[in-house]
């Protein structure tokens, strides 16, 4: 006699299929500042959008409002070149933005506001070396990975969320894959992600397998030849 199998129903079967679904994470870098156009490092810096910076900002968000998947949470740094990006988005989206100091760009001490020309002041842009009473890439690494790894405990009914950050936290996630300590799938190869473009699209996914990235420096929807001027 073959007796039937038990069928799950009720939450039980709901919190089943809730798990086996995939998290989608769009990292997206705020739009320009003339710090970025001039080549100064900002830091925790309040430097504010400029004029192209916005006109990205509406891009972005025109373009997040098409993605294959709807967007359920929108979270971004507090800081206020992202924040502004953000608003920007909230708007498109219709959502309301959850401020997280933790997806901060790296603090670079003394060397906020000086141009990066010396080889030195480059180095630490790239995290590569700490910047004089600047944030410790050991503290850097550790808010990165506890902002990216909370997210589904923090957003548990979200299946796509976008957060609005900064350069050097889109350079760090791949790093972190890379190094192994975001558990990656079997298929994600290692990568080298220099620089990241200003309201440019990182695609990432989270599922029983790990991590992987399906996309970085997404930015065709910057062809500012095509771009529609709403100003």
């Amino acid at each position: 006699m073959v007796r039937s199998k038990k069928q799950i129903t009720g939450p039980l079967k709901r919190t089943l299929q809730f798990n086996m679904r995939p998290l989608h994470i769009l990292l997206v870098r705020h739009g320009q500042t003339d710090s970025n156009l001039n080549g100064v490092l900002q830091g925790h810096s309040p430097t504010p959008l400029n004029e192209l910076g916005r006109m990205q900002a509406k891009q972005v968000a025109r373009r997040l409002k098409t993605w294959d998947s709807k967007i359920d949470v929108l979270v971004s740094s507090d800081l206020k070149r992202a924040a502004q990006t953000a608003e920007f988005i909230s708007s498109t989206l219709q959502l309301p933005i959850h401020f997280d100091p933790r997806w901060r760009e790296l603090s670079f001490g003394e060397l906020e506001g000086r141009a990066v020309g010396e080889k030195e002041i480059w180095r630490n842009a790239g995290g590569e070396v700490e910047a004089p009473g600047g944030e410790k890439a050991i503290d850097f690494q550790a808010r990165i990975v506890a902002a990216i790894t909370s997210l589904g405990d923090q957003f548990p009914q979200a299946s796509t969320i976008c957060i609005v950050t900064h350069g050097g936290p889109c350079r760090l996630v791949p790093r972190l894959l890379n190094a192994g300590v975001l558990p990656r799938t079997v298929d994600q190869v290692d990568l080298d992600v220099p620089s990241i473009i200003n309201c440019s699209i990182m695609h990432l996914t989270q599922d029983d397998e790990g991590w992987r990235v399906m996309c970085v420096n997404e930015a065709r929807h910057l062809d500012m030849s095509t771009a529609k001027d709403e100003w």
